[in-house]
């Protein structure tokens, strides 16, 4: 069985992410906002955040 949510799942919520310039919080905060969330990032690593 494969789980697919909906695309606005995530709709009218504010999401914080810690550790989003790499790895799974990059991951994380890309997927809240795939799926309509506001996604607000902190990243230690500057040169990482910017993309």
């Amino acid at each position: 069985m494969h789980y697919q949510p909906k695309q606005d799942l995530l709709n009218d919520r504010i999401i914080l992410v810690t550790g989003a310039s790499d790895g799974i919080g990059r991951e994380a905060a890309m997927t809240y906002a795939r799926y309509g969330a506001t996604v607000i990032l902190l990243a230690v690593m500057k040169k990482n955040y910017v993309r």
